[in-house]
């Protein structure tokens, strides 16, 4: 959970409060390997990361979607 947050002194650029969802599942058949399944943001909440105000534009960079996936660790 992240709250409102303000870019800038006079409040014109704003970030609503979000919430974003992250997990993980791992499995270790042994002590040398670990097999994980794990996901960001999920839910896939839409916002940005960073904001500025520029004398000619706006910036806005927003954050990355739902992002799921595999990995595998080895131990040696």
């Amino acid at each position: 959970y992240s709250s409102k947050i303000s870019y800038s002194f006079n409040q014109r650029l704003v970030e609503p409060s979000y919430f974003t969802l992250d997990g993980n599942l791992s499995y270790s058949p042994n002590d040398n390997v670990t097999f994980s399944i794990y996901g960001r943001n999920i839910l896939d909440e839409d916002y940005n990361v960073l904001r500025a105000e520029e004398s000619l534009l706006d910036l806005a960079a927003s954050a990355l979607g739902r992002q799921l996936g595999l990995a595998v660790a080895f131990k040696y």
